[in-house]
């Protein structure tokens, strides 16, 4: 007789994690961003979660959450300034996040500058952390990873992380990954028009509603996939 394994006990369905380094010149791109995810609240489904790490350029970091029923709530103040680039850093941010909100599914959204594969100053990062002028290299995001759940999908809201390189890097931790092997608009996702998207997985919705959003101003488009 097969022993029969109780089923894990998860508190959420889905959790969308979004992770903002923004203590750069991107830090009022992390704002607006976080005030359109919290515009799209209601469409938050009633068994899952948004956590959303942000480091803001001279701001402490706070760790909120939001669902549809209490909207935007803080879960975390931190007391000193962090390097969110750091590995041990963010690895214990997610940890604590994953610990603290546990689901059978967990998506990943990274907001930030970035590289790719792109060898400008060798970084193939994502950042910078103004406090210390560190980027995260995409080898060690990878590192980051493994010693976290398995994600549906890893969403980078940033330029150039669409390669061949990059999805190779990190073929292991993801189901997909979703983002632009060109700059991205300034203004990033429509993220009131995703929100529902982010937390269900639902790709082609995310990658849909962001193309559809654009050109608006200067912006004449994306190249998403």
């Amino acid at each position: 007789r097969y022993l029969e394994l109780p089923e894990p006990d998860y508190k959420f369905e889905n959790v969308a994690i979004v992770y903002w380094i923004g203590d750069n010149t991107l830090s009022s791109n992390a704002q607006s961003d976080i005030a359109e995810l919290v515009e799209g609240k209601d469409s938050i489904p009633a068994n899952s979660k948004i956590v959303i790490y942000v480091d803001y350029h001279n701001a402490l970091p706070t760790i909120y959450q939001l669902d549809a029923k209490d909207g935007l709530q803080v879960w975390k103040e931190f007391k000193t300034e962090e390097d969110c680039t750091d590995s041990l850093t963010m690895l214990t941010n997610l940890r604590d996040i994953v610990k603290a909100f546990p689901a059978k599914n967990y998506g990943l959204t990274f907001g930030s500058h970035g590289t790719g594969w792109v060898v400008w100053r060798q970084h193939r990062a994502l950042g910078p952390d103004e406090s210390s002028n560190n980027w995260l290299n995409v080898p060690t995001l990878r590192g980051i990873l493994e010693h976290l759940p398995h994600m549906s999908y890893i969403f980078f809201d940033v330029c150039f992380m669409q390669s061949i390189e990059v999805a190779y890097e990190l073929r292991n931790q993801a189901d997909w990954i979703i983002g632009s092997p060109a700059e991205i608009p300034g203004p990033g996702a429509p993220y009131q028009m995703i929100t529902k998207a982010l937390c269900e997985g639902d790709l082609f919705e995310i990658i849909d509603r962001y193309n559809e959003f654009y050109p608006i101003g200067i912006y004449s488009g994306t190249l998403l996939s």
